[in-house]
């Protein structure tokens, strides 16, 4: 495994901490204006996306609604394993950090912080103002948490599929 000042050093690393950087300001940032109006208040539509000002103190799909602590603590765990990861990825298999794993990696570290930002300054609750009206509501943290993952489980089935190929 790498020294941690050799990963902190690697382009690619620095990559990712922009990336990560301007997702969270632009979560904060648009979670800010939101709570600019009152709760439940719908603030406009773009076509069939209605914007409106939701405080959840659940996860996703409004399961576990209350249970903040528990998922304060999940998230700091969750960033934790995902700073591990990435420092393990780094040292075992450099050639798989490439600028879809990177662009991935960082919208779920992103969002992720960008949540656990809200769970702690405002008592519990993530703010929400995305309503799709098909979907629950969601911010620009979970849309990225979504979006990363997506990216990994193809990055992982395109990987199997290239060492299946291999015969490995």
């Amino acid at each position: 495994m790498p020294k941690f000042a050799s990963v902190l050093k690697d382009k690619r690393s620095l990559i990712i901490l922009l990336i990560v950087f301007v997702h969270v300001a632009l979560d904060q940032a648009t979670k800010a204006w939101i709570r600019t109006y009152p709760i439940n208040s719908e603030i406009g539509h773009f076509g069939f996306v209605r914007i409106i000002h939701i405080q959840n103190t659940g996860a996703g799909f409004g399961m576990f609604y209350g249970y903040w602590i528990p998922l304060l603590i999940v998230g700091v765990l969750g960033l934790s394993v995902l700073v591990w990861f990435y420092y393990w990825i780094h040292g075992k298999f450099p050639q798989y950090i490439n600028a879809w794993t990177i662009i991935a990696y960082s919208l779920i570290v992103g969002g992720t912080i960008g949540n656990l930002i809200d769970r702690i300054w405002q008592s519990g609750a993530v703010t929400d103002f995305i309503d799709p009206r098909i979907w629950p509501v969601f911010n620009i943290a979970d849309a990225g948490i979504s979006v990363g993952g997506v990216m990994f489980v193809i990055f992982i089935i395109w990987l199997a599929s290239k060492e299946k190929q291999q015969g490995r």
